[in-house]
C-alpha cells in the first residue's frame, strides 16, 4: 500500500496540456500478504483502515506505517468499510454475508448485523450518522439503526448484485449501483 496525494491547487488547470503530477510519499505500509479491498482514512488524518481478503481490518499509523491493531469479526473477505460522519464508528461488509460495526476509539465490536443472504459489497452511513446502509450480492439494500443495530428496512429494487451505495445529505435519497445495468 502506497500513499499518493494530489494537492488541491494541483487540480486547478494552469495549462490544459500539462498533466497533474501527484505527490508520492516515500512511505510503504506493511500489510499482511493479502489483497486490500478498500481503504478509509480517519477524520483526524492519523489512521488508515484497510479491508483485507483475510477477513480482517488492519489499522495503520499514517505517519510511519506501523500496524496499530486488527479488527477481527468476519469469517470471509472484508469487501467494504465506511466511517461514520463523526469518525467514531467503522462499518464493514464481508463475503460472510455480515455487517459489523466497530467503535473507532477503542476498536471494540459493537454490532454484528445479520440478514443478507449474499456477500455484502457496500456499506455507507447516512450523513446524520443514525442509519447504516448495506448492499449485497443478494440484490438487497438493508437499512440498520446504528444505535441499536436493529434492521429498519429491506429494499429490493435491483435485479443484480449491489456494488456501491451512497446516502445523500438529508438522508432522504440513496444512490446504489448494481450489476443489473
Amino acid at each position: 500500500l502506497s500513499l499518493v496525494s494530489v494537492e488541491p491547487d494541483q487540480l486547478k488547470p494552469q495549462n490544459s496540456n500539462a498533466p497533474i503530477k501527484p505527490l508520492v510519499y516515500p512511505l510503504t505500509f506493511k500489510t499482511p500478504k493479502s489483497r486490500i479491498n478498500d481503504i478509509q482514512v480517519s477524520i483526524d488524518g492519523k489512521t488508515i483502515y484497510t479491508a483485507t481478503n483475510k477477513s480482517e481490518i488492519i489499522i495503520l499509523d499514517i505517519v510511519d506505517g506501523r500496524q496499530l491493531g486488527v479488527l477481527k469479526g468476519h469469517t470471509e473477505a472484508v469487501r467494504d468499510i465506511a466511517l461514520s460522519p463523526d469518525g467514531n464508528l467503522i462499518a464493514s461488509g464481508s463475503d460472510d454475508n455480515g455487517v459489523r460495526v466497530w467503535d473507532a476509539r477503542n476498536w471494540k465490536l459493537i454490532h454484528s448485523l445479520e440478514g443478507h443472504t449474499g456477500g455484502v459489497r457496500a456499506v455507507s452511513f447516512t450523513r446524520n450518522g443514525k442509519w447504516l446502509l448495506s448492499g449485497s450480492r443478494d440484490k438487497s439494500i438493508r437499512v440498520w439503526n446504528v444505535k441499536t443495530g436493529a434492521p429498519i428496512n429491506n429494499i429490493t429494487i435491483h435485479k443484480g448484485a449491489i456494488s456501491a451505495i451512497l446516502a445523500l445529505p438529508g438522508g432522504k435519497l440513496v444512490y446504489s449501483a448494481s450489476s443489473d445495468k
